[in-house]
């Protein structure tokens, strides 16, 4: 078995996260190994938690990319982003400049055709949180 580690910082928090990956089986997948550093909106939550709330099927990072990839595709524009709360059920807000009427709902439309859940469509305009840049899977074994 020839497992590597990698460091992770996903662009949603700051929990800093080591997965692994068995270089000898290649469908095997990237999985949690242990998380390294919990950030303030993840802190009470166990290491599979978190992993589940930032990488799951419905996680924060699969949630921001389907619903800002589908306004850039339908709109053209970069929305902003941020996550609210704490836990494992943030809300995504988000917000496009300029959606009202019809664009409003249109954008609103997109969204649930991803079938993302816990995304809100923000009506004024928002200030994404604050957060240190992504680390993009640093191997460190």
């Amino acid at each position: 078995m020839a497992v590597s580690l990698m460091r992770y910082r996903p662009d949603t928090c700051d929990c800093v996260i080591i997965q692994e990956h068995d270089r000898e089986i290649p469908d095997s997948g990237i999985t949690l190994h242990h998380v390294e550093a919990a950030c303030e909106a993840h802190v009470l939550l166990t290491d599979a938690e978190i992993g589940v709330a930032v990488s799951g099927p419905q996680g924060e990072n699969r949630r921001k990319n389907l619903a800002r990839n589908r306004l850039q595709a339908d709109f053209g524009v970069e929305p902003t982003w941020r996550f609210v709360g704490v836990g494992a059920s943030r809300t995504l807000e988000i917000h496009v400049e300029g959606l009202v009427g019809q664009g409003r709902a249109r954008a609103e439309q997109a969204i649930q055709e991803t079938g993302v859940i816990g995304v809100v469509l923000a009506t004024a305009a928002i200030e994404p949180n604050p957060r240190k840049p992504p680390i993009q899977r640093e191997a460190i074994r």
